[in-house]
């Protein structure tokens, strides 16, 4: 055999090892997804069967029983892309958005505040978070973590 021809078959050899290294770790990754979406479904599905078979809720609840199924399942999702992150920041940055979600919808005029709420609260509130939240990116770009 020529020089030319063994570095065929060593090149052939190193693709195929490549391919099947990168086949073994598309199904890891395939699996983990699944996993992750199996707990997200189990989770969703706890939930639903404790409030409609055991539970009723009292007025001090602080999420009807759909928006705690979403956060239960945003909290694992995040959680799986970023360990770090812990339920308390999750459910935190949840509040503020929605709540910069709802401000913007009733700015559009397409909705009304509750009567119960206070609209300079919610605006001192969402302007510190505003002030934080840039703080952050500010201090992201010049590299000072």
């Amino acid at each position: 055999m020529d020089w030319v021809g063994l570095a065929g078959v060593l090149v052939g050899f190193a693709a195929i090892s490549i391919s099947v290294y990168a086949i073994l770790d598309v199904r890891k990754q395939v699996r983990n997804l699944l996993e992750i979406e199996r707990e997200r479904t189990a989770i969703g599905l706890m939930n639903d069967m404790a409030w409609a078979l055991y539970l009723d809720p009292v007025e001090s609840t602080t999420y009807p029983p759909a928006v705690a199924k979403g956060m239960i399942s945003f909290g694992l999702l995040a959680h799986a892309l970023n360990p770090s992150h812990t339920p308390e920041t999750l459910v935190s940055a949840m509040e503020k958005e929605s709540l910069a979600l709802a401000d913007e919808i009733v700015q559009k005029g397409q909705a009304s505040w509750k009567h119960d709420l206070s609209h300079d609260a919610i605006q001192r509130e969402l302007d510190q978070w505003r002030a934080d939240k840039n703080a952050i990116r500010i201090r992201n770009l010049l590299g000072n973590k």
